[in-house]
């Protein structure tokens, strides 16, 4: 299981909060993307070693925290 938050830079919130739920469910510290004005923190699963993001040096990202399964592909 992997996990997302996603805020704007402008949000007034408590960001202790939502780390200390991730880290109760056993998440490590998340990756953290800075998006224009948006804040993702990203957190690799769980049971999978493979990153589930790719970040190319263009900007250009994906993150992913489900499991994308297309018939005919392989999920690697």
């Amino acid at each position: 299981m992997g996990a997302f938050f996603l805020f704007h830079g402008t949000a007034h919130l408590n960001a202790e909060g939502p780390r200390r739920v991730f880290a109760r469910k056993g998440f490590a510290e998340p990756r953290v993307c800075s998006l224009g004005p948006w804040t993702l923190w990203h957190y690799a699963k769980q049971l999978v070693r493979e990153p589930s993001f790719r970040e190319r040096p263009d900007g250009s990202a994906m993150y992913a925290v489900g499991t994308p399964v297309y018939r005919g592909f392989p999920t690697r």
